[in-house]
C-alpha cells in the first residue's frame, strides 16, 4: 500500500480514480492535468511576480531533488546565470501557495532549533508525491519491483515530509553538517532534538546517521526505512507507511 500512494499519491481527483477504476493511464492522465492547470495557473494568481520564474522554479523541484548530493537548493541549475535575487520571490510565491515545501538547514542541532536556522541554505520539495513521480517519469514498474534506483530514496523523502507536516505546527529542518553527511530531517520535540533517517529500503548503512548519532548522542533517534517496528536503544526504526504514527511510536504523544 506504501508503494500504491507513491504513484497515486494523495490528491483526491488522483485517489478517486484509483478507488473506482485502478487505471494506470487514467491515473497518469489525471496526474499530467493537474501539473497543467498548476503551470497555468501560475499566469493568472501570480500579481506581481514573474509567472515565467515561479515556471521555472517548480519544474527545477525534480531535477534539484535527482542530484546525486542533494545538500540545497542551487540557483544555477535553474539557469546558468541565476541568482538568488532574482528568484526568491518565485520561490517564496510557490512555498506560500502550499506547492512547494521549504526545509531550512540549520548550522548546528540544538536547542532551539529556529534560533540556527540558515535561511539562505534550504530544500524544495513538491507538495505531492504522486505528481513527483509523473514529473519524474518514473514507471509503477519500477516503484513496485525496484528497490535499485536512487532517485526512489527522494520519493521516500518527500512522503515522509508529506506525513510529518500535519503532525507539527511547524516545518522540520535537516541537517548538513560536514562534506557528504547530512541528516535528512531533524526535529525539536520540546527540548529533545531528533534526528530523523528516511531509506526507500531495508538497508541499515546509514553513514551519516551513525555518524550523527556517535557525535551528539540524542537520546532518541528515528530511522525510516522498509524494516519492522524495533527499538534499539536510541534508535527507533519505523516502517514507512507508518510514518504518520511516528508519535505513538516514540511516546512522544
Amino acid at each position: 500500500m506504501y508503494k500504491k500512494y507513491l504513484i497515486i499519491g494523495g490528491m483526491p481527483e488522483c485517489v478517486q480514480s484509483w478507488v473506482n477504476n485502478a487505471d494506470p493511464e487514467e491515473l497518469a492522465a489525471i496526474q499530467e492535468e493537474i501539473v497543467s492547470l498548476y503551470e497555468n495557473d501560475f499566469t493568472k494568481h501570480s500579481g506581481r511576480v514573474s509567472s515565467g520564474r515561479i515556471l521555472q522554479v517548480f519544474r527545477s523541484i525534480v531535477p534539484q531533488l535527482a542530484k546525486e548530493n542533494n545538500e540545497k537548493f542551487m540557483y544555477a541549475a535553474i539557469a546558468k546565470s541565476a541568482r538568488a535575487k532574482d528568484f526568491e520571490d518565485a520561490i517564496e510565491w510557490l512555498v506560500s501557495s502550499g506547492i512547494a515545501y521549504r526545509i531550512l538547514n540549520v548550522s548546528k542541532p540544538e536547542y532551539p532549533l529556529r534560533a540556527y536556522e540558515m535561511l539562505n541554505y534550504f530544500k524544495l520539495f513538491l507538495l505531492d508525491v504522486g505528481l513527483i513521480k509523473h514529473m519524474a517519469q518514473l514507471t509503477n514498474k519500477s516503484i513496485l519491483l525496484s528497490d535499485a534506483f536512487s532517485f526512489k530514496g527522494r520519493l521516500a523523502e518527500n512522503y515522509v515530509l508529506e506525513q510529518l507536516l500535519p503532525l507539527l505546527d511547524y516545518s522540520p529542518n535537516f541537517y548538513a553538517f560536514a562534506q557528504e553527511r547530512e541528516i535528512d530531517f531533524i526535529l525539536q520535540h520540546g527540548e529533545s532534538i531528533i534526528p530523523l533517517e528516511v531509506k526507500s529500503g531495508g538497508n541499515k548503512n546509514a553513514v551519516s546517521f551513525k555518524s550523527y548519532i556517535g557525535k551528539y548522542n540524542p537520546k532518541t533517534a528515528v530511522r525510516f526505512s522498509t524494516n519492522e517496528y524495533l527499538v534499539n536503544g536510541a534508535i527507533t526504526n519505523i516502517p514507512l507507511y507508518f510514518a504518520g504514527k511516528i508519535f505513538e511510536l516514540t511516546g512522544w504523544a
